[in-house]
């Protein structure tokens, strides 16, 4: 059989191979996934944006402590010798 024929199926090998996305669904069902999918978008943007100003928040903290840290190497004078990484 070529390419182009066309295809001649049973209705029953046709809806044996067909995936369950090919069968129409009610308009309710349909609203119903895209509300419940609106809904997951909606919890995860809100999440990102939640951990977003935790990251901001952890930012400041962290150049807060950099500046208390060099205050305290600034007067603690040159005496102390810094470590360095290794």
């Amino acid at each position: 059989m070529s390419s182009n024929a066309p295809s001649h199926q049973t209705p029953a090998a046709t809806s044996e191979s067909a995936p369950a996305s090919a069968y129409p669904r009610s308009p309710g069902s349909s609203a119903a996934i895209a509300a419940a999918r609106y809904e997951e978008a909606a919890l995860q943007r809100a999440e990102l944006e939640a951990v977003k100003r935790e990251n901001e928040q952890l930012r400041a903290r962290v150049k807060e402590l950099e500046r208390c840290l060099q205050r305290s190497n600034d007067q603690s004078g040159a005496g102390l010798v810094t470590p360095t990484p290794s």
